[in-house]
C-alpha cells in the first residue's frame, strides 16, 4: 500500500512539472495553441501606393480592457481565449478589388494581426507569435467615397465600413460577428478605426 502511494506521488509531481512549464493564460489556459485563421486570397507584398500596406487600429489606455475583451471575442471562434494576453497592437491590411459598378470584387482579402503581451516570450520551446486572421470572400461596395464591406468564411464575419478620398486616405472602422466560439455568450464587438492611403488598401486604378 505505501509502495503505490509513493507511485501516485511521484506521478503526480511529474505532471505537475510538465503542467507548469507551459506559459499559461489568466485562467491557466495554454499559449501554445493559438491557431491562425487564415482562409481564402493573400495579401500583396505591403508598401505605400500598393495593397498591402499596415495601418493600425488605434486605442488609448483607457480603452484597454474593451479592446482586450473584443479581442478575446473575435478569436475565440478558433482558439482559447484566454491564450490572448493583454493587446498591445492590432494591425490591419487589405487587400480590395473593386468593379467599376463600386462592387467591391469576391477574391477582396482583409487581415488582422493580433499581438499581446504573450509575443516573444516562449511556450512548450516555441516562441510565441501574434495571432493572425486573413478573411476572404467579400461582398460589398465602395462607390462616391463610401465603405461597407463584409469578409466571411465558417467562423463568421467581418465587416469594414468607412469613408475615402481617392488619392488620398481610407478611413476604416471593423467590426465582427462569430459563427463560433463566444466570451460569456457574446459573439460580436467592434475593434476600432484605423487610417490608411487609399491606393495602399484598395487595388486603384492605374
Amino acid at each position: 500500500m505505501k509502495k503505490s502511494l509513493l507511485k501516485i506521488l511521484v506521478v503526480s509531481f511529474a505532471l505537475a512539472i510538465t503542467v507548469a512549464c507551459g506559459k499559461k493564460g489568466s485562467d491557466g489556459a495554454s499559449v501554445s495553441a493559438r491557431d491562425a485563421r487564415v482562409t481564402g486570397a493573400g495579401i500583396l507584398p505591403q508598401g505605400v501606393g500598393a495593397p498591402g500596406a499596415i495601418a493600425s487600429i488605434q486605442f488609448s489606455a483607457a480603452q484597454q480592457v474593451t479592446v482586450n475583451q473584443n479581442a478575446k471575442i473575435l478569436v475565440s471562434a478558433t482558439m482559447n481565449p484566454e491564450a490572448l494576453g493583454d493587446v498591445q497592437s492590432i494591425e490591419v491590411s487589405g487587400n480590395i478589388g473593386v468593379q467599376a459598378s463600386g462592387q467591391v470584387t469576391n477574391d477582396s482579402a482583409f487581415q488582422i494581426v493580433i499581438k499581446d503581451s504573450y509575443v516573444g516570450t516562449t511556450s512548450g520551446g516555441d516562441v510565441i507569435q501574434p495571432v493572425v486572421i486573413r478573411v476572404s470572400n467579400a461582398t460589398g461596395t465602395a462607390y462616391n467615397g463610401q465603405v461597407n464591406m463584409t469578409f466571411s468564411d465558417s467562423y463568421g464575419t467581418i465587416t469594414v465600413t468607412g469613408s475615402y478620398v481617392n488619392g488620398s486616405n481610407f478611413t476604416g472602422s471593423v467590426s465582427f460577428r462569430n459563427s463560433a466560439g463566444g466570451v460569456n455568450g457574446v459573439l460580436q464587438g467592434t475593434l476600432g478605426s484605423f487610417n490608411v492611403q487609399t491606393c495602399s488598401f484598395f487595388r486603384c486604378l492605374q
